[in-house]
């Protein structure tokens, strides 16, 4: 019940459909006041879900082909829900017999999946801009995956350290290398203060290239 995850089961020779009481409790109605039949479930659904489920039915009834579906529809009382709904054929004589599966309200899932998109979104946006804005004004970008101590370059910080790209280098080594011998106890110290939390990453130093010029 705490999942949303009601049940349900078709005789096809009787055609007579059941549902569990958490069934019941996600279409927002019960046993007194709904007695359920296969056409009238599927036309609670939206138009773009009725026939995706309607053929998906079809399919099951005549040749015994199960589904697992996301889709929307309307509870009994008008209330718009999206929903996970299987299907698994038991098989009688060679034919198909029953069908049987669950039910479930995914409404809150699928508004959290929204959310999760849409603020992904946003980042992936602003961060085009800001990529955009650094190449604008020749500021290198640079990324460093805590969890796997992995570390990409953008186009730019190659340049700025007067390298070519490489997927082959380990950057660290190569920042570390390049910076001037008198700022880099102090640039390294600061990145691992950075990374532990105990200042932000804001600092200047030098760094030689392989001509010996400082920048």
């Amino acid at each position: 019940v705490i999942a949303k995850v009601g049940g349900w089961e078709f005789d096809l020779a009787t055609k007579t459909l059941f549902w569990t009481a958490e069934t019941y409790r996600i279409h927002d109605t019960s046993p007194e006041e709904f007695n359920p039949n296969l056409d009238d479930c599927v036309g609670y659904f939206l138009p773009e879900s009725r026939s995706t489920i309607a053929e998906a039915l079809q399919a099951a009834m005549e040749r015994g082909e199960g589904y697992d579906l996301e889709l929307q529809t309307n509870t009994t009382k008008g209330r718009l829900i999206d929903v996970r709904t299987t299907c698994e054929v038991t098989w009688k004589d060679g034919r198909p017999w029953k069908l049987a599966g669950i039910f479930q309200d995914i409404t809150q899932h699928k508004q959290v999946e929204t959310a999760l998109i849409s603020a992904k979104k946003v980042v992936e946006n602003t961060r085009d801009r800001l990529l955009l804005a650094a190449d604008s004004g020749h500021i290198g970008v640079w990324e460093y995956d805590l969890t796997d101590r992995s570390i990409h370059w953008d186009a730019w910080m190659y340049r700025l350290y007067g390298i070519e790209p490489n997927d082959t280098l380990d950057l660290y080594k190569v920042w570390s290398h390049y910076l001037h011998p008198e700022d880099k106890a102090n640039t390294v110290a600061a990145l691992r203060n950075g990374i532990t939390g105990v200042h932000p990453y804001d600092t200047e130093f030098r760094i030689v290239w392989r001509d010996g010029s400082i920048h």
